[in-house]
Order: structure tokens, then C-alpha cells, then sequence
């Protein structure tokens, strides 16, 4: 298993002391202390991961934060993308590049849940301020409806005779603030996680990138793309807004951040060349999932392991699927890496879904960057690791249906390699739900007679080039 070392060396500080000699534990296990217990993150980040193919993008932030500077107007950037796919990375590269003394940046982070959830985020820009939130209600005047409106957000109580503050006068307090900082130097207001905002941050978003005019702001919103699905024309009308959705990085990107990578840590990148291609593979072009397994690595050479922290992640993604895609794309997980719309819709008829729900679905899966259409009407999983997930997340009694339904169903399309992967995947399940079934000699023999005639036909000069649909079907 990977140390928990590998899995929080992110979030906290450690550093190695002596082994142990345990009981029950061949070899002394390996310890580390932890000597900086920060919560956040953010506050100490640790060594950055290697900053690769995202050149583009960056030049793009800079050239809208120049834009907002030059014509002093407020503009809107919102950087999307899939979980660990780089956009935080990106935009603390983007910061790096300003110049610290003459622009002011204030950054907060949304958060799935908690209380008083809805202006979080704003209430740690304010915080982050230089001076933190005394000097900027300093700098407002304590006693301004401004100050007294933002010190409701964060969590003072109204003072004097103060009324009851509302979303338009904290939105006018944002907007007054913003203008008072833009007038002595330009602004970066940072927003992560915007996917877990309430409607009325985002609203109040939007009303500065509408309302506020003539002070050099620039609104950088991180986010998924779980953020179209509530607020679909997010960012449109307004005189300067661009959105940024980041991509999976190439194989030869991902090679040389893996790289990268293993030089940075306790490995050996001569020694381990081929599994460190294979990594580039695995983390199908996304950072995070590069970096993780790498250092599960680092600590548990020669084996690669798919650390947890991904396991959750990914299965965190999956739960927030409604149930009918959820339930879809298990179908495909269990069809393979890439499956055709023929296949998905056959097993979603066996299952009680229409042709037409199939249809919206696959649609809806699609928009969500889940799935990828490719040639001649299939579909691919974007991330290879998300399909091993679904896949490893379904029952094993629902697998065994499935694997013998499809090998059924390829049958009928007289694709012997098919047929023969489930039929085995089908054994293997069977043989683990229950060992003594008297049908599994029976399936073991069936999928080795139909492997065999599978390499037969695919040696014969007519052979058809549908048949190497089987390739592709496999975890």
C-alpha cells in the first residue's frame, strides 16, 4: 500500500526519522514526523509541480490582465477544466508574473460545504488583503456603509444603527471597494472552485463584471466544468470575458512532466525508465494524477500502485453523477475503454432505458467531458483511470451480468475475441462470487475455445477489421 507520506506530503510538512522495528512487519517501516500541521494549503504550498504545455493559456491570462490594465476596465477569465488537470497550477504561475508592489491580488476558495458557505470566498479575499481585513476597512473608513457592509461577510456584528445588510449592499460594497483599490493600481480577484458557489456569489460575480467600469480589474474564476451546467451562458455579453478550458496534456508533455518529476524526488529515472513511460500513460495526460503516482512510486518501487487519493477523487466525481448517467456510464465501463453506440444501446435497452434517454444521456456525458465521441459513432472514456474506477466501483454480480450479456451479444456479431474476453471476465467473477459453481469449467472452456478461434480469424487474409473491437475492451 502507499505510505501515507506520499498521500499528504502536499498538505502538511514532514520530514524522515529512524525506522521501526515492528511486530508482525518484516522490514522496519519507514516514519516521518510532521512539523508543519497547516490546514491550508495555500498558505504553505510546498514544491511546485513542474509547470509543462500550458504555455498558451498563460500567454492568454496575460494578455486579458493586460487588456483590463490599458483600458481600465473589468475583465472576466475563467479558467476550466477537469479535477487535477492544472488550472490551479495554472494561475500561480499567471500570479508569479506580476509584479508584486504594483498590483493589488485578493484570493479566496469556495467550499463544497460548511457554514455560512454562500461568501466564504469573499470574506478570504478580504482577509487576504495586505494588512489583512482591518487595514482594508481601514483604508474604507470604518464607518462607511462599505465597511460595515463587508464587515457583515466577515462575521461582524452590525454596528450602531446599522440596518439589515442585503445581497444588493454587499454586491455595492464589493463594487465600491474594487473601484477604490483599481484607482491606485490594478486588481486580481481570485476565485477557486467556483463549481461549489452558491447562486449568489455568482451573481454578485457577475454584477461587478457588468456594473463596475473605468478601474483596471481582472476576475479570475477556477473552476470545473460542472460550472456551464448552472450557469450555462456564464460569462456572456459582458465587453471583455474569455473562458479557458484546459485539456489533457500530450503523451510527450506528460512524459517529460513524469520526468521531471522523478528527478525532483528519491528516484532513479535511468533505472525505472519503462516504468516511468508507462506512468505518462496511465495518468492519461492530467498533472495531478501524474505527480500522485509518481510519489506513491518514490515509496513503494518497483510496484506501481493507482494511489487513493485519485481512487476518491475519481469516485468523488462519479457520485456526483445523477443516478441514470451514473448508471449509463457503468454500462460502458463495463464494455470497455471505448465501446459504439450499438453496444450501449443494447445493454441500456436490457436495462429498462429507452433508445431516445440512451441518446440524451450519452449527450449529456459528453457535455460533461466524461465521455469523448470518436470515429465511425464511438465513444471513449476521457480518462482512462475514471473508466478503471466505474468499473472497479460496480458489483461484481452486476460485472458478471454484464461481461456475460455482452459475451452473448458479440456472439451475435460472430467477434470471437470478444466473446472470449467475457466469457473469462464473466469465469473470473464467478470464480470469486462462488467458488464451487459446477458451470465454471464449462466457461473456462468456452473462453479458451473462442480465444483460439479469434487469433485463427484474425490471421486469416480476409479476416474482418471490426474484430479488433476486442482490443479495446479490456480494463
Amino acid at each position: 500500500m502507499p505510505t501515507p507520506a506520499a498521500m499528504v506530503r502536499s498538505r502538511v510538512g514532514i520530514e524522515p526519522v529512524s525506522p521501526l522495528t515492528l511486530k508482525g512487519k518484516a522490514r522496519a517501516v519507514p516514519v516521518w514526523r510532521v512539523t508543519d500541521p497547516a490546514p491550508d494549503s495555500q498558505d504553505r504550498p510546498g514544491p511546485m509541480t513542474p509547470f509543462i504545455g500550458r504555455a498558451d493559456e498563460l500567454e492568454e491570462l496575460r494578455q486579458t490582465f493586460r487588456r483590463a490594465t490599458r483600458r481600465r476596465m473589468v475583465c472576466l477569465a475563467t479558467v476550466l477544466g477537469t479535477p487535477g488537470i492544472g488550472k490551479s497550477r495554472l494561475v500561480r504561475e499567471f500570479l508569479a508574473t506580476l509584479p508584486g508592489d504594483e498590483v493589488t491580488v485578493l484570493s479566496g476558495r469556495c467550499s463544497a460545504y460548511g457554514r455560512g458557505i454562500t461568501y466564504k470566498p469573499l470574506a478570504e479575499m478580504l482577509a487576504s488583503y495586505p494588512g489583512g481585513w482591518a487595514a482594508l476597512a481601514g483604508a474604507l473608513g470604518e464607518d462607511t456603509l462599505a465597511a460595515r457592509a463587508l464587515a457583515t461577510v466577515m462575521g461582524e456584528p452590525p454596528s450602531g444603527n446599522a440596518g439589515r445588510v442585503g445581497i444588493e449592499d454587499i454586491a455595492w460594497a464589493v463594487r465600491s471597494l474594487l473601484d477604490m483599490l483599481g484607482r491606485v493600481r490594478p486588481v486580481v480577484l481570485v476565485c477557486e472552485d467556483l463549481h461549489w458557489s452558491e447562486q449568489t456569489l455568482l451573481d454578485l460575480i457577475d454584477n461587478v463584471a457588468t456594473w463596475l467600469d473605468d478601474v483596471p480589474v481582472l476576475l479570475l474564476c477556477v473552476a470545473r466544468t460542472e460550472l456551464l451546467e448552472s450557469r450555462p451562458a456564464w460569462g456572456g455579453g459582458k465587453p471583455c470575458a474569455m473562458t479557458l478550458e484546459l485539456g489533457a496534456l500530450t503523451h510527450e508533455q506528460s512524459s517529460a512532466l513524469v520526468s521531471e518529476l522523478a528527478m525532483r524526488g528519491d528516484v532513479y529515472p535511468q533505472e525505472y525508465h519503462d516504468v516511468y513511460s508507462h506512468i505518462a500513460a496511465q495518468c492519461d495526460g492530467n498533472p495531478l494524477f501524474a505527480e500522485l503516482i509518481v510519489d506513491v512510486f518514490a515509496e513503494t518501487a518497483p510496484s506501481i500502485q493507482l494511489p487513493p487519493t485519485i481512487a476518491a477523487l475519481l469516485g468523488a466525481r462519479l457520485d456526483q453523477l445523477p443516478g441514470q448517467e451514473r448508471a449509463l456510464l457503468e454500462l460502458a465501463a463495463m464494455a470497455g475503454r471505448e465501446s459504439t453506440r450499438d453496444v450501449l444501446e443494447a445493454m441500456a435497452a436490457d436495462d429498462g432505458i429507452s433508445p431516445d434517454t440512451t441518446e440524451e444521456l450519452i449527450a449529456r456525458l459528453v457535455r460533461r467531458r466524461v465521455l469523448r465521441r470518436g470515429a465511425s459513432g464511438t465513444f471513449r472514456f476521457a480518462q482512462t483511470l475514471l473508466r478503471d474506477t466505474a468499473y472497479a466501483f460496480t458489483p461484481k454480480t452486476r460485472r458478471e451480468r454484464w461481461h456475460e450479456f455482452l459475451a452473448q451479444w458479440f456472439a451475435s456479431k460472430r467477434d470471437a475475441m470478444a466473446v472470449a474476453y467475457h466469457v473469462e471476465m464473466a469465469h473470473q467473477l464467478r470464480r470469486e462470487l462462488r467458488p464451487g459453481d459446477p458451470e465454471l469449467p464449462r466457461l473456462a472452456e468456452t473462453a479458451a475455445g473462442r480465444a483460439d478461434r479469434g487469433r485463427h480469424e484474425r490471421a486469416a487474409p480476409q479476416g474482418s477489421s471490426g474484430r479488433d473491437h476486442a482490443a479495446g475492451t479490456g480494463p
